[in-house]
């Protein structure tokens, strides 16, 4: 049996080849890691409206050049209103920086309401422009609203990245 000798002492050629093989698998063993993410989002939990539901997608208007009529953007049933209880006031209100047009007008005309609503289809509107910020409409019955949306405007003298904003309220006393 052959024999190497280390700090004095006689030590078997096979024990030593024995403890590198056992060191090199050992360390190929952790050359291979895996990591895995786990991830979760934590929500609070849902709350339930106290008036109903609004779904209005936001809108991207073309480009358009200074001094010209923009394109008028015209979507039906594109803005849908919930109510869950009787007696509330959906209120249209611009903000936001209209400053890049002369004229800047949006406009919501009633498209379909529940059964007992006295509001008439076609003809019952919201209108918000520059002259007229707030707009609002009762919603005396429960159910489903839709309206189409217009939104038309013409272009000031100054270029820029506009950015005006629609806000849609349910309103009313409390339940």
């Amino acid at each position: 049996m052959k024999t190497v000798k280390i700090f004095g002492k006689t030590i078997p050629l096979i024990a030593i080849i024995a403890i590198i093989s056992i060191v090199v698998l050992v360390s190929a063993a952790t050359l291979i890691i895996v990591t895995q993410h786990i991830t979760q989002t934590i929500q609070e939990e849902p709350v339930t409206p106290e008036y109903g539901i609004i779904t209005a997608p936001a809108i991207q208007l073309s480009d358009v050049s200074i001094n010209q009529n923009f394109a008028p953007w015209n979507q039906e049933d594109y803005v849908t209103v919930e109510t869950i209880y009787a007696g509330k006031t959906l209120k249209l209100e611009l903000t936001g920086d209209t400053s890049l047009y002369d004229a800047y007008e949006v406009k919501l005309t009633l498209a379909s309401k529940p059964a007992g609503s006295g509001l008439v289809v076609g003809t019952s509107h919201l209108t918000v422009n520059q002259g007229q910020l707030v707009a609002t409409m009762p919603l005396s019955t429960i159910g489903t609203y839709t309206f189409d949306e217009l939104v038309t405007g013409t272009t000031g003298s100054a270029a820029g990245l506009a950015d005006v904003i629609v806000t849609l309220t349910l309103e009313g006393e409390e339940e």
